[in-house]
């Protein structure tokens, strides 16, 4: 992570370095959840966009999504005040049948996050994210139930996502 002194000594203002850290600082979550997924109180938007500052984990403890975000939140160090890397959670309701679809419709309803986690581990939903991702000039983050990423297989996600130039 670039320092927001660093970028004022770059050649930015300290308004422009502000804005350029705390884009660096949002994550994308994108999962296909529905209102019982959620936590009481908490409601899906019209544009099914829940911001969250890390603070709070919005989906029910027994679920994947839960686990997902608290993931972020924890890999971040969010869990103690004052002390994270992150600045939001920007968390989307995909309701399509292709990530890829799902992930520019995500970059069009909400756009303001650097790095990309999905709740799938299926190949082929992470190769159409990524590759969607990729052409958003977005940071991929995924995990995958591929076996044979292990096992060096020619065709696994792994080497797909290295074709399309992510490393």
């Amino acid at each position: 992570m670039i320092s927001i002194d660093e970028l004022i000594r770059i050649g930015f203002t300290r308004n422009q370095a502000t804005v350029i850290s705390n884009f660096f600082r949002n994550i994308g979550y994108m999962g296909k959840f529905t209102q019982e997924d959620l936590k009481e109180g908490y409601n899906i938007p019209e544009k099914k966009v829940i911001v969250s500052d890390g603070s709070d984990n919005p989906f029910k403890q027994d679920t994947q999504f839960y686990k997902d975000i608290q993931a972020i939140i924890d890999q971040k160090g969010n869990a103690r005040p004052n002390q994270s890397g992150l600045n939001n959670i920007i968390i989307y309701q995909a309701t399509g049948t292709d990530y890829g679809t799902d992930v520019e419709n995500f970059v069009k309803t909400n756009g303001n996050w650097a790095q990309l986690n999905i709740d799938s581990r299926k190949p082929d939903d992470i190769e159409k994210a990524a590759a969607a991702a990729l052409s958003n000039k977005r940071l991929f983050v995924s995990q995958t139930s591929d076996s044979t990423v292990s096992t060096n297989d020619e065709e696994n996600i792994a080497a797909k996502l290295g074709k399309l130039n992510n490393r």
